[in-house]
């Protein structure tokens, strides 16, 4: 439950905070330029870029969590469940890492009155290549994620019909993330996740 819970937190302050930068996406340098001239601007991005690392970790705890359970009855869709989130998350923690780059390095040069960072120009290649990253590659393999934990609790009788179909959904709508509403799907799939979990752990104390 705190992993998936962790996961959730972290997946949706990294879209809150990182949203100007994903919007940005297909901008000119002059565009990002003026972003990270921002000292705000930057540490939102490193700040939005590190809960990207944590949300990326914890979805490997979770999925290790998750896959035994899973495996009794859909061992073949666990597997893909567990393989798709270890995917998902590396290419999350790889992203996080290409659109912290710049700010973290403006932002250090800075203190050493050292403002020469990217002055060639080429500062919007790393940015746009982690939201590409991220939009194109991370959520739709974690739409295959989604949907291989969906199929695996969809006859277990155990997890609430409303989730198995909000699951489903979510695994559906993902792939669509580069038109940015469709990513609202992963942290209300991941916070309903962890509640289903939670109410179970409490019916089981009780």
């Amino acid at each position: 439950m705190w992993a998936v819970l962790a996961f959730a937190l972290g997946i949706t302050a990294s879209f809150v905070l990182l949203g100007e930068v994903f919007g940005t996406l297909g901008d000119s340098d002059p565009t990002f330029t003026e972003h990270y001239s921002s000292p705000g601007g930057r540490a939102r991005d490193i700040a939005g870029s590190a809960a990207l690392i944590v949300s990326g970790a914890a979805l490997i705890v979770f999925a290790a969590a998750m896959r035994r359970g899973l495996s009794a009855r859909r061992p073949i869709a666990a597997d893909i469940f567990a393989c798709a989130c270890v995917v998902s998350a590396a290419l999350l923690i790889v992203s996080a890492s290409l659109l912290m780059t710049t700010p973290l390095s403006i932002s250090f040069g800075g203190l050493f009155d050292d403002n020469g960072q990217f002055a060639d120009g080429n500062i919007a290649v790393l940015p746009q290549a982690g939201t590409v990253m991220v939009l194109v590659a991370a959520m739709p393999i974690m739409a295959l994620a989604v949907g291989a934990f969906a199929a695996a609790i969809a006859t277990t009788g155990q997890w609430p019909r409303w989730h198995v179909v909000l699951s489903w959904i979510c695994a559906a709508v993902l792939p669509l993330g580069f038109f940015f509403a469709p990513l609202l799907a992963l942290p209300a799939w991941a916070f309903a996740t962890s509640f289903v979990l939670w109410r179970a752990t409490e019916n089981t104390g009780a």
